[in-house]
């Protein structure tokens, strides 16, 4: 291959990003967050909506409403939403 361009456009310009704490284009957050505030922050954006979830999830299984869905109830509340429309 005489041409040595790559097939992909690279970002910021064609300009190699340099290996900083900054992001890509030198604008913008930091890539790498630099206190331990920021990691945990991170940590919480990251895991934050599946915590969410599971405690949801613990709550109606100790208030005992698994025991509400059944195939049967799923069934019977589609048809009584399909009658209604």
């Amino acid at each position: 291959m005489a041409d040595e361009r790559p097939l992909n456009d690279l970002p910021c310009g064609g300009k190699l990003p340099e290996l900083t704490n900054a992001s890509l284009c030198g604008g913008g957050r930091a890539a790498l967050p630099a206190t331990r505030f920021g990691t945990v922050l991170s940590a919480l954006r990251r895991f934050g909506p599946l915590v969410v979830i599971a405690a949801v999830l613990l709550l109606l299984i100790g208030m005992g409403w698994h025991r509400q869905v059944t195939l049967e109830n799923i069934v019977a509340a589609r048809d009584r939403f399909h009658l209604m429309l």
